[in-house]
């Protein structure tokens, strides 16, 4: 692939690609995606305790003579890191819906793109 036809795919032409170019921009799409919902889990680590006290006050609200406990060791870390990653994929999902719709929206027809 030359640096023209690199060039004519990145502007939107109808440039064919192989099936090695198109999983190789599929990877670098991936890549971007993974990285944004690490740094969003990132985020999502600030905010995990605040969610988690949130539900548990809304339970104890609900249901005032329930105990939450944990039934193995672990499972308070895990629940932490759960909802870091929930929130990550949350903070990350713009990029997530545009990785996805730059990845397809040159196999769209024109009429399909107008509403990509």
């Amino acid at each position: 692939m030359t640096a023209t036809d690199n060039k004519a795919h990145r502007t939107g032409h109808d440039t064919p690609l192989t099936l090695q170019e198109h999983l190789r921009e599929l990877r670098g799409r991936l890549i971007r995606v993974v990285l944004t919902i690490a740094l969003g889990m990132g985020g999502g680590l600030y905010f995990a305790n605040h969610v988690q006290r949130y539900f548990l006050d809304l339970i104890a609200r609900i249901a005032p003579n329930v105990r939450v406990i944990a039934t193995t060791p672990q499972e308070k870390v895990v629940v932490y890191f759960t909802i870091a990653l929930y929130l990550g994929i949350a903070f990350a999902m713009p990029v997530i819906i545009y990785q996805i719709l730059r990845f397809l929206a040159p196999g769209l027809t024109p009429t399909e793109k107008r509403y990509a």
